[in-house]
C-alpha cells in the first residue's frame, strides 16, 4: 500500500489493516515513513481515528499553538475532550512535539476494560527487561496495556522502551493490537491476526468492469 512498508516489514500487517480502515494515511509523496518519529497531532489523529470517537462539537481554537485552521484542530480538541490526551501549561498543546512510547501505552490503556492494581503491575512489569525503570504514575496503566499484548506485534516484545520516541511505525503496531483487544476493529477483513492482510478496496480497482457504451452515428444531409 505504501512503497516505504515492504512485504517483510514488521509492521506492514498492522500498518496496511489500519490503512484499510482509513485509521491512517500516507504523506503528499505516497510514503508513510514508518521510522519517523510521531508528533502529538499525528498521534491524537490516529488515536480518535483509532479509537472510532466521534468528532466533539467543542471550540476547536483551546491551545494557543493549535489555531483554528490548523489540521489537526478538530481533531485535538477532540483527543482531550475525550481525556485521551491533555495539554501543558499556558494553554499549549504543542502539536509538533515528540511523543514517548510510554505516553502512547498509557493513552492507548484508557481503552482496555481491564482492572489493574499496584501489586499486579509490579508482577506484570517484573517480565520485562526495563520494567523496574518506569515511573510510578505510569505503572499501572503500562501493566494494563501489557497485559493486553500491546507490545506482541513488535521486534523486541519484551522491551518497553518507555523513555524512547515513538515511531510512527510503533504507534500503528501497538494500536491495531489495542484495537484487536478492545473490540474497537469491526472489519471482518483485518479484525484477526492473520497476515498478510488483504486489501479488498485494491482488489476491487483491479477486478472493475469495463463496459462498452454504443454510440449513434448521425448523418446530415443537405
Amino acid at each position: 500500500m505504501f512503497p516505504d512498508v515492504p512485504e517483510g516489514y514488521w509492521a506492514t500487517c498492522d500498518i496496511t489493516k489500519l490503512a484499510m480502515n482509513d485509521v491512517v494515511v500516507g504523506y503528499p509523496d505516497r510514503l508513510f515513513k514508518p521510522s519517523r518519529d510521531i508528533s502529538r497531532a499525528e498521534f491524537a489523529t490516529m488515536l480518535v481515528k483509532g479509537l472510532n470517537k466521534e468528532m466533539c462539537s467543542c471550540a476547536t481554537a483551546t491551545f494557543k499553538d493549535v489555531p483554528s485552521n490548523h489540521w489537526a484542530s478538530s481533531i485535538i480538541a477532540t483527543a482531550v475532550e475525550q481525556n485521551l490526551m491533555k495539554g501543558y501549561p499556558n494553554h499549549m498543546f504543542k502539536p509538533e512535539n515528540k511523543v514517548t512510547r510510554a505516553e502512547v501505552i498509557c493513552a492507548l490503556s484508557k481503552a482496555l476494560n481491564c482492572d489493574v492494581d499496584a501489586c499486579q503491575a509490579k508482577e506484570i512489569l517484573s517480565k520485562y527487561c526495563d520494567g523496574n525503570s518506569i515511573p510510578e504514575w505510569a505503572q499501572i496503566p503500562i501493566a494494563k496495556a501489557l497485559n493486553q499484548g500491546i507490545l506482541k506485534n513488535l521486534p523486541n516484545p519484551n522491551v518497553i522502551g518507555a523513555f524512547q520516541d515513538a515511531s510512527r511505525a510503533d504507534v500503528a503496531s501497538m494500536l491495531q493490537s489495542t484495537r484487536l483487544a478492545g473490540g474497537y476493529d469491526k472489519n471482518p477483513a483485518t479484525a484477526n491476526n492473520c497476515c498478510p492482510a488483504k486489501d479488498n478496496r485494491q482488489a476491487y480497482v483491479e477486478n472493475q468492469e469495463i463496459i462498452n457504451v454504443p454510440t449513434l452515428k448521425l448523418e446530415f444531409k443537405d
